[in-house]
């Protein structure tokens, strides 16, 4: 008789049909992976002050997030309240102290109807101490147009500031569609797809300090593209960039592109360090940051949509900024 090793649970209830909760369908389901859900990462801060509200996320690896009728999401707390504990954003407020303690933060994720799940635990710290605060402002929020393909992308970004220098937790959602990245400041984001007429999503920004927290939505059109008709994306045909410059230099870059279907073009550009002074222009300037080094590496990336929003990036565009007292071979 052959021997199966490392052989699991489900595997031995779905063998030997035994009752081990769940239908055979759903043992079916579990061995095979056909099914899954998976809570890719949990967005809570690591401290906060009592009576204190902040927002907290979560985002999914799996694509059922842009469908919140597949899942079930339920939050849980050791001690504080949840504003609404069955979605995956969701604000929390820490509870009244005397002392500093702990408090344990759980989602948990299901398929709706079967017993496929997945749960994430963190902690939050909460301190006492008086709410002296002023709220991250969120001053607006970029993006290259209003409306978009279905299944299509969307770069977008914020200008927020707090007056008081806290750190801050960027938490991006969306009634239909997903984020590339859910707590990124600048990320992009993914129309799900429309089924004979085009819809409108609301995407929401929140930003917190762990003291209080601030928000922000806009709303873009998802367009079915049955009704749109033939497209093609843009073209990048050439930018030109110094790859080597002193941070005094006057630095331009610029971008050459052209569409097919004669659609006017827009222009959104992004680096890791540094500043850029008109984000949706072919032609721009850039201002390094203040060197502590004698040099420093940035990188850029370019997006250019056409007017139906269909979309083509760039990135990888390197530049090496020396200080002024370094020369350049």
């Amino acid at each position: 008789m052959k021997i199966v090793k490392h052989i699991g649970v489900s595997t031995i209830c779905a063998v030997l049909l035994l009752g081990c909760g769940g239908s055979v369908t759903d043992i079916y389901n579990n061995i095979i992976g056909k099914e899954e859900i998976k809570i890719q990462k949990l967005s809570i801060p690591t401290s906060m002050t009592e009576r204190a509200t902040t927002a907290i996320t979560a985002s999914l690896l799996n694509t059922v997030e842009s469908n919140t009728s597949t899942y079930e999401a339920v939050w849980s707390v050791s001690e504080g309240e949840v504003e609404d504990k069955n979605s995956l954003t969701t604000r929390y407020t820490a509870p009244s102290i005397d002392t500093q303690r702990s408090v344990q933060v759980s989602l948990s994720v299901c398929l709706k109807g079967k017993k496929i799940c997945d749960a994430k635990s963190g902690e939050i710290i909460i301190v006492p101490g008086s709410i002296d605060n002023s709220p991250p402002m969120i001053h607006g929020i970029s993006i290259s147009g209003t409306e978009l393909l279905e299944k299509g992308e969307l770069p977008i970004s914020a200008i927020v500031t707090d007056s008081d220098g806290d750190e801050l937790l960027y938490l991006w959602s969306a009634k239909e569609g997903t984020f590339e990245d859910h707590s990124a400041l600048s990320t992009t984001y993914r129309a799900p797809e429309v089924f004979g007429e085009d819809k409108v999503d609301t995407l929401t920004l929140l930003v917190s300090d762990s003291k209080s927290t601030t928000s922000h939505s806009i709303f873009v059109t998802i367009l079915d593209d049955s009704n749109v008709g033939q497209n093609t994306r843009p073209v990048i045909e050439q930018i030109s960039h110094p790859k080597d410059v002193h941070a005094s230099d006057n630095i331009a870059l610029s971008a050459l592109a052209y569409d097919l279907d004669g659609d006017a073009l827009t222009y959104f550009w992004s680096v890791d360090k540094g500043t850029i002074n008109n984000i949706k222009s072919s032609d721009i300037l850039y201002t390094p940051p203040t060197l502590i080094d004698s040099s420093t590496n940035v990188a850029f990336s370019l997006t250019v949509c056409d007017s139906k929003n269909l979309c083509t990036n760039r990135d990888n565009i390197y530049m090496t900024i020396y200080n002024d007292d370094t020369q350049i071979a």
